[in-house]
């Protein structure tokens, strides 16, 4: 005889699940292992981190020689990046020799600025330089600046300062600036290189620096910089020479490694050769105290080549050459600006 059960259908059915056990219980505990296992490793490695950032930080204070290998090779391995991601082969710089029959850049089309022995001259993607071993920067830079150029912000501002490893006798070093009062101003101006990852790169390098005083590469330097672009964007292509002016007495030098000259004045000259009537300015900035406008420092060419003993835009026609290195109408630069962009 088969005995019945006492118990109700329905409470056999919650006595059966009571028995089951929860599917998700042992992979909630399996869970909650791996959330400790992670923050624990997180926890490590963080410390690890800060313990050996700390080693750094303390190594860089009281060794500069491993400071600056450690910025040498992080500004490399920025410089590498920068450059890799605009090209996987970058652009070389040419030296310029007296057997050099074809140029690779634009830079020195209108002729390469003479009058001064130059160690040696570099043409780079962005610039090209005459670089003066007995100064430590060069007698000129010069480049081609067209109005795509400025308009074009693919590179922002690197700050990679370094030495440049294409001058053979070496160049100038950051170090060289260090405490020395003046500021590292820049010839070929990096806002001008903007068009390019690796020219803005190498503007950066200390070959084209100039010792300034801050008061000076700040406030008027910045403004003509400012101009020149201006003028680039406005007359579509100029061409523009920037170089140092030193003076015939005793030159003040900084610098450990390397003797660095102070500039007695600072010149820029421009030319637009692109239209039917070519033209040119150029601007003579004292050093010390160049307070005043823009309009107050324009020459012309032919005074500043007095000044400077440079000879610039040979490849222009002689009379061309002649007429527009005897005028400096600043006006007539002006008006090719929308007037909000005119000089007060």
């Amino acid at each position: 005889m088969v005995k019945k059960s006492s118990k109700s259908p329905a409470a056999a059915t919650a006595a059966a699940r009571s028995k089951i056990k929860p599917a998700g219980g042992s992979s909630k505990r399996k869970g909650g292992k791996n959330v400790k296992s992670f923050w624990k490793y997180f926890c490590s490695s963080l410390v690890t981190v800060l313990f050996f950032w700390g080693l750094h930080s303390l190594a860089a204070q009281f060794n500069p020689a491993y400071k600056t290998f450690v910025d040498k090779q992080f500004n490399r391995l920025r410089s590498a990046l920068s450059q890799g991601a605009e090209n996987l082969k970058p652009e070389p710089t040419i030296t310029i020799s007296a057997n050099t029959t074809e140029l690779r850049y634009d830079n020195l089309k209108m002729g390469i600025p003479s009058g001064r022995e130059c160690d040696v001259i570099l043409d780079r993607v962005g610039y090209a330089l005459g670089y003066s071993e007995l100064y430590e920067q060069p007698w000129w830079v010069t480049y081609k600046l067209t109005a795509d150029e400025v308009k074009s912000k693919k590179a922002k501002r690197s700050d990679d300062f370094r030495s440049d490893p294409d001058i053979p006798s070496g160049s100038a070093t950051p170090e060289d600036y260090k405490n020395s009062g003046f500021d590292r101003g820049h010839l070929a101006p990096a806002a001008d290189m903007s068009f390019s990852l690796q020219a803005m790169s190498e503007s950066f390098y200390m070959s084209n620096m100039s010792p300034q005083y801050a008061n000076f590469n700040r406030g008027i330097w910045k403004d003509l910089e400012s101009k020149v672009r201006d003028y680039a964007v406005y007359n579509k292509e100029i061409y523009v020479v920037t170089g140092p002016v030193f003076g015939t007495q005793e030159v003040i030098t900084i610098g450990s490694s390397n003797k660095i000259a102070v500039p007695d004045h600072y010149y820029k000259v421009i030319l637009d050769a692109s239209g039917s009537e070519p033209k040119a300015i150029g601007f003579l900035l004292n050093h010390r105290n160049s307070k005043g406008k823009l309009a107050d420092f324009v020459v012309t060419v032919d005074a500043v080549e007095a000044i400077t003993g440079l000879d610039f835009f040979s490849q222009l026609d002689d009379d061309i050459e002649s007429r527009v290195e005897s005028q400096c109408d600043f006006q007539q630069w002006e008006n090719t600006l929308p007037v909000k962009l005119r000089s007060k």
